[in-house]
């Protein structure tokens, strides 16, 4: 569901939907995107899309939906499902790391959320979902102590204040998923500015098991 909805009529639709067996994402939803073989669906208002690959994005706010999709789409940068979850009155991030856990063609989960409405459910989902998968969360740029944050960390999420730097991550986690990274070469990643290469580095170590000789790195000033 795309508009707003009062409470009420939200709750109404809610119900019908429940009463037949269906799954609600909304209101206030950018959309969904499905880049996944034999499974390409497309339901959103954006120009711009990024190709197929194994990142699943899931993202509150419309604004940072357009951006995340944007910034993939321009560099290229492989994503399998898109959820934009708007006012969540049913679908939660919670339901699509649950539903990605098990994915094949999702090896990554990106969360950009603003809210939880079951802290506890998403650190029990979350602890489960990274004993698989790597989560990495796009926090918000405007704020001194992003939602969640102590809860993130907790889960071992890896926190990313930037779009493109979120998506850097992810896509080089992607790389690193069993089956998908051969080994040998150094991954590359740039930092902006330099004197943040270090602490980049540490974050993808860790993310990537320690293994700091994997990582090829280049500062940019």
């Amino acid at each position: 569901v795309a508009g707003e909805l009062s409470g009420a009529r939200a709750e109404e639709l809610l119900t019908s939907c429940r009463a037949s067996g269906i799954r609600l994402v909304g209101p206030a939803s950018a959309g969904i995107l499905d880049n996944r073989p034999g499974r390409e669906l497309n339901v959103t208002a954006f120009e711009a899309l990024p190709p197929a690959g194994s990142i699943g994005i899931v993202s509150q706010g419309a604004t940072a939906s357009r951006r995340l999709l944007a910034t993939a789409a321009r560099r290229d940068i492989g994503v399998s499902t898109f959820v934009s979850l708007g006012d969540r009155a049913d679908i939660s991030a919670n339901d699509l790391l649950e539903y990605w856990e098990d994915d094949r063609a999702t090896a990554v989960a990106l969360l950009q959320v603003e809210s939880f409405s079951d802290p506890r459910r998403f650190a029990r989902v979350a602890r489960r979902f990274g004993t698989r998968k790597p989560i990495v969360v796009l926090a918000q740029q405007d704020a001194d102590e992003p939602p969640g944050r102590g809860l993130f960390d907790q889960v071992g999420a890896i926190r990313v204040d930037s779009v493109d730097g979120a998506l850097n991550v992810a896509a080089a986690l992607a790389e690193r998923a069993p089956g998908k990274w051969a080994g040998g070469d150094p991954i590359p990643f740039v930092t902006l500015p330099s004197a943040r290469a270090d602490e980049a580095a540490a974050v993808l170590a860790a993310a990537l098991g320690g293994q700091e000789e994997e990582l090829g790195r280049v500062a940019c000033a």
